[in-house]
């Protein structure tokens, strides 16, 4: 929602020509994991499993990917749908956002961390044992 909320506001993104890759997960499908795994443990008649799992979604993508699918997935008639993605080398990206670090270096990190890679997560349809489900999620939940 943050990312159409830039899209339809700024009319233009920039990103980084290489930027990292991402798995979006939809809290839908986070939630499909947590009954599964509920369900799974009232079947075994065992407590709950407090171990961590890193999960993401079905597909790994990078922000290009990401923000032309939310265009794509939006109505004809919606200001996200003539967003501009303007892609600059990795190394003036990052300078350019330099000066964001005076005044939020929270935002810095966000903004740098674009060009990191952030997959390796285990994919909720792993869990589940689903099929894989593409970004952005279907708004159809059958």
């Amino acid at each position: 929602s943050k990312i159409l909320f830039i899209m339809k506001n700024f009319k233009i993104v920039i990103l980084p020509s290489n930027s990292g890759l991402r798995q979006p997960i939809h809290a839908h499908q986070l939630a499909e994991v947590v009954y599964f795994l509920m369900l799974k443990s009232i079947k075994a008649k065992t407590k709950v499993s407090n171990n961590l799992i890193n999960l993401g979604g079905d597909t790994i993508l990078n922000y290009e990917q990401i923000i032309e699918s939310l265009r794509n997935s939006v109505g004809k008639n919606d200001a996200a749908r003539k967003c501009l993605i303007l892609k600059i080398p990795n190394r003036i990206f990052l300078v350019s956002i330099l000066p964001v670090m005076i005044f939020s270096p929270k935002y810095f990190a966000a903004l740098s961390r674009i060009c990191s890679n952030l997959t390796s997560f285990e994919k909720a349809c792993e869990i589940t044992k689903n099929k894989p489900r593409s970004f952005p999620f279907s708004k159809d939940f059958n």
